[in-house]
């Protein structure tokens, strides 16, 4: 388990260029059952602690740092502190997925899976660290995130370039100023960029928070200007 993700970010890290091939392909040929998606994720828990112990500046990226919260906060609690129980509700879990499945419940099916995978996964940090302690103790072990600035009285810089190369993988805190004077520091995921275009889904992370949407605001009365809500105020 994430050891593409352990090379490329090596290769980041050795200044490696990457280029698009339109013309490449490639065959994964893939099958799991269900028992070794979940084998899988138990790895991929083991695997986390390994990345974060070999690469110490990537942990702040890394899912064990959330504990899972509300309904899901289960899967965790007994994966650290009583596996066996967890092992067998897990196991009955399993057989109600399969009922689910039969009724066509999709939406109760992709919860209560959500819940198995993760449950699965905490096993394996678990696994690995032994006890809740030794957790907290990774977590604040992990340097802090890269910082880049905006002021929001200039236009918004290439997406790509507020990404230093240390941030590729981690999260982001982004210092928002408005004509120098600090305005608030807004966390951006390491995932931004996945599922949207990198530069509107920045845009919407900055607009949503409510300083920001203030300090813009402020700028209404002033000349058009490219900010971070994409269109001249």
């Amino acid at each position: 388990g994430l050891e593409d993700y352990e090379l490329g970010w090596r290769l980041l890290d050795a200044g490696v260029g990457f280029v698009a091939d339109r013309s490449a392909r490639a065959d994964h040929h893939h099958n799991p059952t269900l028992w070794t998606s979940l084998v899988r994720h138990r790895a991929e828990g083991k695997a986390e602690i390994l990345l974060g112990s070999k690469h110490p500046v990537l942990r702040s990226g890394l899912r064990l740092m959330s504990l899972p919260r509300g309904g899901s906060a289960w899967t965790y609690k007994l994966a650290f502190g009583a596996p066996a129980v967890g092992d067998l509700a897990a196991a009955a879990a399993m057989a109600r997925l399969d009922a689910y499945e039969k009724l066509s419940k999709r939406r109760r099916w992709a919860q209560l899976y959500e819940d198995v995978r993760a449950y699965w996964f905490w096993r394996g940090v678990a696994s690995e660290l032994g006890s809740l302690e030794e957790l907290f103790r990774f977590q604040a072990a992990a340097p802090p995130p890269p910082t880049v600035k905006v002021d929001l009285a200039e236009p918004l810089p290439d997406p790509d370039e507020l990404r230093p190369a240390a941030a590729r993988g981690v999260p982001v805190d982004v210092e928002v100023s408005l004509s120098g004077r600090p305005v608030t520091v807004v966390r951006v995921p390491s995932g931004i960029g996945e599922r949207k275009p990198l530069r509107k889904e920045l845009v919407g992370i900055l607009t949503a928070d409510p300083a920001v949407r203030l300090a813009l605001g402020g700028l209404a009365a002033e000349p058009a200007r490219d900010t971070p809500g994409g269109a001249p105020v």
